[in-house]
């Protein structure tokens, strides 16, 4: 085989024998901190993220290099999705709310239906067009009162 690739058998030798290079020395260490900036990050950063945080701790290696030991060690990054609040689950032994004006919110003349907005300090009638939140501590809950006029 050293025939082959022509290669003469002290010199192959020679060449297993030989220290690591200060390149390659510097490679393995940046290897372990790039994996290990990977698992401290729930394995969710890639390579813009990781070159960032070794910025950040001084390291100056270029995104290049990064990206390239990234993608040699192989870590599949995850992006999970962001917990949101969902209000739409309703108790099924709770009591409906009804209707009464079967979401049709126009009105024929001034006085007949009437739609506003209040909170614990005051009461201000909103403009037609004007969405109306009340804020809960944790978000904002769109509040529409309806009442019933004859």
């Amino acid at each position: 085989m050293l025939r082959w690739l022509g290669v003469s058998g002290s010199g192959y030798y020679e060449w297993r024998r030989r220290p690591q290079s200060a390149t390659a020395a510097r490679r393995e260490a940046l290897k372990k901190l790039i994996m290990v900036i990977f698992e401290m990050s729930d394995q969710t950063y890639g390579y813009r993220r990781i070159h960032a945080a070794l910025r950040r701790s001084g390291h100056g290696w270029s995104p290049e290099l990064v990206r390239a030991l990234v993608r040699q060690l192989g870590p599949q990054p995850c992006q999970p999705r962001p917990w949101r609040h969902n209000l739409t689950d309703q108790d099924p032994a709770a009591r409906r709310i009804p209707d009464l004006l079967r979401r049709d919110l126009t009105a024929t003349a001034p006085g007949v239906k009437m739609v506003g907005s209040g909170s614990r300090r005051e009461f201000h009638p909103p403009a037609p067009t004007e969405p109306c939140f009340v804020e809960t501590g944790e978000s904002f809950v769109f509040f529409l009162q309806i009442q019933r006029t004859r």
